[in-house]
């Protein structure tokens, strides 16, 4: 059997005086991870890496709807693989450089 990964969406979030970022559920019930900054202040690659674990569940989605669709695919679900990459991947990783989707 193998382990449920907790559900998201996970979201990234700072103590300045705690020296790390928090990855939790979205409704903050479940610690996910904590990240330390790598370079001893706020951003920077600890910032970077937070966002990339917090997109964790989006880029597991967006790779479980490829593979489907890649294996399932025929003319018609071309067009509906082509649009799920660009709203998944899009979305995913948006998130994971911290930008908007």
């Amino acid at each position: 059997m193998s382990a449920q990964h907790t559900p998201g969406p996970w979201v990234v979030s700072h103590d300045d005086d705690a020296g790390h970022y928090d990855i939790t559920a979205n409704d903050l019930s479940e610690a996910i991870a904590m990240v330390f900054y790598t370079d001893n202040k706020a951003g920077g690659r600890g910032l970077a890496d937070a966002r990339l674990i917090a997109a964790a569940p989006e880029l597991l989605e967006a790779r479980e709807t490829l593979f489907d669709a890649i294996q399932h695919g025929d003319e018609e679900h071309r067009a509906w693989l082509k649009e799920a990459i660009d709203v998944h991947f899009a979305a995913a990783d948006a998130k994971a450089k911290g930008e908007t989707a």
